[in-house]
């Protein structure tokens, strides 16, 4: 990206705000409040100039990153194949599995998530998910990142289907816990006998519930 015309714009835009500003100074007929509000102008003239230059830069900016964005991505994803090829899929997997392993949970986040889609990306969160359940499970009082970055990468690595699916399903076990409240005497009597309180006093469990006189 070549940025020789902006820098020269922005030379110029600087070079004629001086010469404005210092003609603004030499003004007699303007008194000290007329000249702060003339220079007011001229600095928002220059701050929109500005803007708009560096508008365009960052429009270059951008379109260059999305071209680089695709040749890296064709570039690693080639390596990957070959490195397949090469060594097997099982001796690279294992080599992954001894790098991650010395990964802190936000680290394997940050892998996964910059993982080359496809192979790399699925062995990477598999084998990042199984080291963090690892270290879950293996201790009583598991760390707040590691926990946190299993709940992160169980979201990122669960396609939006199935995670869909499942949330249709608990909320079915919810419709079914209503379904086997719907007997209200029993519900009432239920609760009283567990917090021994009178049947009377018990509310319905519904969210839809009004409490009538």
């Amino acid at each position: 990206m070549n940025t020789t015309d902006l820098e020269q714009q922005a030379i110029q835009i600087d070079a004629q705000f001086q010469r404005d500003m210092a003609a603004l100074q030499q003004r007699a007929d303007l008194s000290p409040q007329g000249k702060h509000e003339n220079l007011a102008t001229l600095d928002a003239k220059r701050r929109q100039q500005v803007e708009e230059l560096q508008k365009t830069g960052r429009a270059r900016l951008e379109a260059e990153k999305a071209k680089n964005a695709g040749a890296l991505l064709k570039a690693r994803t080639d390596e990957i194949e070959l490195q397949r090829q090469t060594l097997g899929d099982v001796v690279l997997a294992g080599i992954y599995a001894r790098q991650l392993a010395v990964k802190t949970g936000a680290e394997l986040v940050r892998e996964y998530q910059s993982a080359v889609p496809g192979w790399e990306q699925m062995l990477v969160g598999a084998l990042a998910l199984t080291l963090l359940d690892e270290r879950v499970l293996s201790t009583p009082t598991p760390s707040i990142g590691d926990s946190m970055a299993q709940q992160e990468l169980e979201r990122l690595t669960t396609p939006e289907v199935l995670q869909t699916a499942e949330a249709q399903n608990a909320h079915y076990n919810t419709l079914e816990q209503i379904v086997g409240q719907l007997d209200l005497q029993a519900y009432r009597q239920s609760m009283a006998d567990k917090f021994r309180l009178d049947p009377a006093h018990v509310h319905p469990p519904f969210a839809s519930y009004t409490h009538q006189e």
